[in-house]
């Protein structure tokens, strides 16, 4: 990959994290880990009454258990909540099976201080074997970057290259002509000399003196 579909790519990922909420989001992320761990990570989605169980993802291989939040607003009361019940409810369901508590965030600023509080206590508290952690944009850039071209391309869209611009010739160009041919023509634009009165009544900078 080079550094043009690099930077694209990245691009396309910042849109994606912070476009992306609920259970738009969740199901990025789940396409993310499957592609980083195939036949690793399950993917887990809501059954009739008894819904996830407080469960929105499980890494097999490491022992994580995720759970993944991305409203519209990060709020700090409603996510310690949110956190709290998902936390204490999966351990009924899922407790032997995970050593990792992990909550996956949607946002880009980070965490609010009481947030950040509640998941150091969720770690101190009992299980003691469980660890608690939190996944923001910096865990999920580093997972898709370290995808193949191919995979990338899946998740994200195709990318541009340097060569392939430095490849573009007339045929390329013909297309592009042709697309902007079949736009709508702009409003026309008022462009009768302004008259001299009106510029006299703006306070124009006046340029200096020789």
């Amino acid at each position: 990959m080079d550094s043009l579909s690099r930077a694209y790519y990245e691009v396309l990922f910042e849109r994606d994290f912070l476009k992306k909420t609920a259970t738009e989001f969740q199901d990025f992320f789940s396409e993310i880990m499957e592609k980083c761990h195939p036949g690793d990570f399950q993917r887990v989605r809501p059954w009739g009454k008894v819904g996830d169980r407080k469960n929105d993802g499980y890494l097999a291989s490491q022992k994580i258990l995720f759970q993944v939040y991305a409203p519209n607003e990060l709020e700090a009361a409603k996510t310690i909540a949110k956190m709290d019940d998902d936390y204490r409810e999966a351990m009924p369901h899922w407790q032997r099976y995970f050593t990792t508590w992990a909550f996956v965030h949607n946002s880009r600023q980070g965490l609010a201080p009481d947030v950040a509080r509640k998941l150091l206590d969720l770690d101190e508290a009992p299980p003691k074997e469980v660890r608690v952690v939190a996944w923001g944009v910096e865990e999920l850039r580093r997972k898709v970057f370290s995808l193949e071209s191919a995979d990338l391309a899946s998740l994200l869209g195709a990318a541009p290259s340097g060569q392939a611009m430095l490849n573009a010739g007339i045929p390329e160009l013909q297309i592009v002509l042709r697309a902007i041919g079949t736009q709508a023509p702009p409003e026309p634009v008022d462009l009768h000399p302004i008259p001299p009165g009106k510029l006299a009544a703006m306070d124009w900078p006046r340029p200096p003196r020789p």
